[in-house]
């Protein structure tokens, strides 16, 4: 799963082929998210850290395939979490 933040509206994807939309802020939704195994990898998206398969500085890829740009002032802290995520998760590939 990942999301769209367009404005106040927010297109979640839940599959590749399977979305709807909501209304709220990114911050509500960003609190709505606390708990979530999900990490803010641009000030637009968010991310499941189950589906990433791979990260860098500029992207992270996730197993449908599809590439999510990551955020140049939001890279440290979103690798901190998703580091802190995979130590009690598993493995990733990272790309440099």
């Amino acid at each position: 799963m990942w999301q769209v933040i367009k404005e106040c509206f927010q297109i979640v994807h839940k599959t590749a082929n399977d979305t709807f939309v909501m209304h709220a802020t990114m911050n509500e939704v960003e609190e709505k998210l606390k708990d979530a195994p999900f990490v803010r990898v641009h000030k637009s998206y968010f991310v499941n850290c189950r589906r990433i398969v791979s990260f860098s500085r500029s992207e992270v890829v996730l197993k449908s395939g599809e590439k999510i740009a990551v955020g140049r002032k939001l890279y440290k802290d979103t690798i901190q979490k998703y580091l802190n995520f995979i130590s009690e998760h598993g493995d990733i590939d990272f790309i440099e």
